[in-house]
């Protein structure tokens, strides 16, 4: 099958009607029609590369292409969405709501509920020990003994406050 190819106008055999330098004034090649390559050495192989690339165009003549190229961005950005979803599915399995709500049978005090919460933060920290009194505050380091800063009472703790303080009377 005849095909058409470039050849340089030192090895064309025929000149076409017109003056090449009209048609092609800045080629430096003409077109000639060129029979079979059958018999010229390295051209079986040519046509058959060039079956494959004709039908595998994405592959672009290249057995194994390999991925595309991609900038660093790009790279990082991966990396990092990698990284959180699988974070995300670590802890998915760790974390639950039902862990952080409060039992059935638990039910909060009335009272501290419906106040301010200002006055229920100071009364769950009374009573889980850490308010703001001399005992906690000697556990914690800011000051240097537990002593009761109004009656000088050598332990200022919550029972002490409510049950022995002068200060502290109703």
């Amino acid at each position: 099958m005849p095909s058409i190819s470039f050849l340089p106008r030192s090895l064309a055999r025929t000149e076409l009607p017109s003056s090449p330098q009209t048609r092609f004034p800045h080629n430096d090649s003409l077109p000639q029609v060129v029979k079979s390559h059958k018999g010229i050495a390295g051209n079986e192989k040519a046509d058959e590369w060039a079956k494959i690339a004709a039908e595998k165009p994405s592959t672009r003549g290249v057995e194994n292409p390999g991925p595309l190229p991609r900038s660093l961005a790009s790279l990082k950005w991966e990396i990092s969405e990698n990284k959180w979803a699988e974070a995300r599915s670590w802890a998915g399995g760790r974390i639950s709501k039902a862990k952080h709500r409060m039992a059935k049978s638990q039910k909060p005090d009335s009272v501290v509920a419906d106040s301010t919460k200002r006055l229920a933060s100071r009364f769950y920290q009374l009573k889980t020990g850490h308010a703001r009194i001399g005992q906690y505050l000697h556990w914690a380091k800011v000051r240097p003994d537990a002593q009761c800063w109004w009656c000088k009472c050598p332990s200022q703790t919550r029972d002490h406050l409510f049950k022995v303080c002068p200060e502290w009377e109703l």
